[in-house]
């Protein structure tokens, strides 16, 4: 996974909290660029077996909330548009502090970067608790771009509360060689 980073640091600040490959533990390193810092799951040693594989990375992010006029939001990139291979299934969580009680309004862009096709689904899990499923698979550079709104200033100033994403996409993986970075 690709993040921007920003006068030296990752933007917003991100922080990992699990890695899971098919259900167990991963191992997981940063590599961090001039403009990007990657979160590569897996061994660098290991090659990833021939199959289907499902891989999950949680993390919280944080000071990730923008204002747009008089809602504060978070628009977020859940896949990245970089992978080389195809994602069968994406599922984005969102966890907020507060009981949003539906007072939001909430969007999932599918595709090439830039895209507003809206083949997505979003479902209430909890009064705090909103999952996004994308109602398709991703080729190569596409992804799910999330958008939640909500009144400005919902439970004091949103742009300090942490939000916690988990990520669980399915890949399918060929022959090649390729490692899931």
């Amino acid at each position: 996974r690709e993040f921007v980073v920003r006068n030296g640091r990752t933007y917003p600040d991100i922080y990992v909290i699990d890695t899971k490959k098919d259900g167990e533990g991963e191992p997981y390193h940063v590599e961090k660029g001039v403009d990007s810092e990657r979160i590569f799951l897996g061994s660098v040693k290991d090659l990833v077996d021939p199959g289907r594989h499902t891989y999950e990375l949680t993390y919280i992010v944080r000071d990730g909330i923008d204002r747009e006029g008089d809602f504060d939001r978070l628009y977020w990139n859940v896949t990245g548009n970089y992978w080389q291979f195809p994602i069968e299934h994406t599922v984005a969580t969102v966890s907020f502090p507060f009981d949003v009680n539906g007072n939001l309004r909430y969007f999932g862009y599918t595709g090439l970067n830039g895209s507003t096709d809206r083949d997505s689904s979003a479902q209430w899990k909890s009064p705090r608790t909103l999952a996004f499923s994308a109602d398709r698979s991703f080729d190569p550079g596409e992804g799910l771009t999330i958008l939640v709104e909500w009144p400005a200033r919902t439970q004091g100033v949103a742009t300090k509360f942490w939000l916690g994403l988990t990520q669980d996409r399915a890949f399918g993986i060929g022959m090649i060689g390729l490692a899931i970075l």
